[in-house]
């Protein structure tokens, strides 16, 4: 798997982590648990660059993974991928991995709709979060919405690594869907 070098990454990729409480800039009470949140690039196999945030317990061990593709579009409500969410769901003990899928927003290349270049680029971040985020193998989950639904039940068909789909308001094939 291949991950673009540091060299070649801009500023904010390389920073270091950056601990943060669940709600935000401050602890919640004494036992708060606090997070780790970090800008990356991950580089699929046909070369593209998808951005990814990753949010994982402040404290290092192998943890299970939910990898969250984005939907189609980003909106003030758009509730899977909050950045609330990201935090609270990492504060619980997962390593989270949250990226724009090909085409949008931030990550490079063109919309594959769900199709198999999106399949594969979950199978890529599956990769990446395991070689660098402390991801546990054996225990990966698929979280998302809409586009980002479609994507990981595609992906769910072809990358036997992964044992549980959550996806809210999805579809497989949307030409098929009409």
């Amino acid at each position: 798997m291949a991950v673009t070098p540091p060299a070649a990454q801009p500023a904010w990729a390389t920073a270091p982590d950056r601990p943060s409480s669940v709600s935000g800039d401050r602890q919640e009470g004494p036992a708060a648990p606090s997070v780790v949140r970090r800008d990356v690039r991950i580089t699929a196999a046909d070369g593209v660059v998808l951005a990814a945030e990753v949010h994982r317990p402040e404290h290092p061990g192998v943890r299970p993974l939910l990898v969250v593709p984005g939907a189609w579009i980003s909106l003030p409500t758009h509730e899977v991928a909050s950045a609330r969410r990201l935090r609270a769901l990492a504060a619980s003990g997962y390593v989270v991995v949250a990226y724009d899928p090909r085409g949008f927003r931030r990550s490079g290349g063109s919309v594959d709709m769900a199709g198999p270049e999106d399949a594969g680029d979950v199978s890529r971040v599956i990769d990446w979060a395991v070689a660098h985020a402390g991801a546990d193998p054996s225990r990966i989950g698929l979280l998302a919405e809409s586009y980002g639904a479609a994507v990981s039940l595609n992906a769910a068909a072809f990358d036997p690594r992964v044992k549980a789909v959550a996806a809210l308001s999805g579809w497989t094939d949307l030409v098929g869907s009409q």
